[in-house]
């Protein structure tokens, strides 16, 4: 696994006059802070393999910001200085594909390492004034489910799905899940698509900064909704990590649609 992977969120102090820009794998951010205002300015390259990270605050090559045609203006008070970013996981479940897919045997089991678009949140002030909430990179969405009618709308990530630790790559716009999947069934299972419910997940940053989720476990078996566990505390293979982000929503008991086919017109 790469490692060393500098941390881009935070609490940062812009003044008036001030500015900042921040460059998270494809994802540009610029900020300007003006009287009774700040100006956003974002920009996705389109390329999901750029891992590059640079940080710059005071910037002063970002300046006009509210002139160019797309821009989010935000109202905010002249003493409000101080600007948080957090990074999120994906506000919808997440669907990934094994780069080939792998028979698991009756009452076998196989743990997967997946990876997730990162979502960057932007607040203001010391309550937390919520000014924006995107994709580091935008994801393309997908149906997922057994027919036209019965599914959801999820994110296709970009992923392949690894088996082994050492192939994984980290990269600042993207968080890695441990997926454990148990076939309780007595017969192989086949799986070449599968479904994570990543807003159910808490986030945490490794010593190195990769970024991970909580562990989670999958059962298969006969019927169409799987048991799924979410492991509590930090990630297993994550050292020393610490907790970043909450889940987006709650889960008790929570049974989903994890290995559907999609379906296809």
């Amino acid at each position: 696994m790469q490692t060393d992977t500098p941390q881009w969120w935070g609490t940062f102090e812009i003044p008036i006059g001030g500015a900042g820009s921040f460059r998270i794998g494809p994802c540009t951010l610029e900020l300007e802070r003006l009287p009774g205002e700040l100006c956003v300015a974002t920009h996705d390259s389109g390329n999901d393999d750029d891992d590059e990270l640079e940080i710059a605050i005071p910037a002063a090559s970002v300046a006009n910001l509210a002139e160019r045609e797309h821009v989010r203006r935000c109202a905010l008070a002249d003493d409000v200085t101080e600007l948080t970013i957090s990074a999120q996981l994906a506000d919808e479940a997440v669907v990934a594909s094994p780069r080939k897919p792998v028979s698991i045997p009756a009452t076998g089991a196989i743990t997967m390492y997946i990876g997730s678009p990162v979502w960057l949140r932007l607040e203001a002030g010391k309550f937390g004034h919520p000014l924006l909430d995107l994709p580091l990179h935008q994801p393309p969405k997908t149906w997922f489910g057994p027919s036209a009618r019965h599914g959801e709308l999820c994110y296709a990530s970009r992923t392949h799905s690894r088996l082994r630790l050492d192939d994984l790559s980290v990269r600042p716009h993207r968080a890695i899940t441990c997926v454990e999947v148990k076939n309780r069934a007595q017969t192989p299972f086949v799986l070449d698509v599968l479904k994570l419910p990543v807003p159910y997940l808490g986030l945490y940053r490794a010593e190195n900064g990769a970024l991970w989720t909580q562990d989670v476990v999958l059962e298969r078996d006969d019927r169409e909704f799987s048991p799924l566990e979410i492991r509590s505390g930090a990630p297993r293979h994550a050292d020393n990590a610490v907790r970043e982000s909450e889940p987006r929503r709650s889960s008790n008991n929570l049974m989903v649609r994890a290995f559907s086919s999609l379906f296809s017109s």
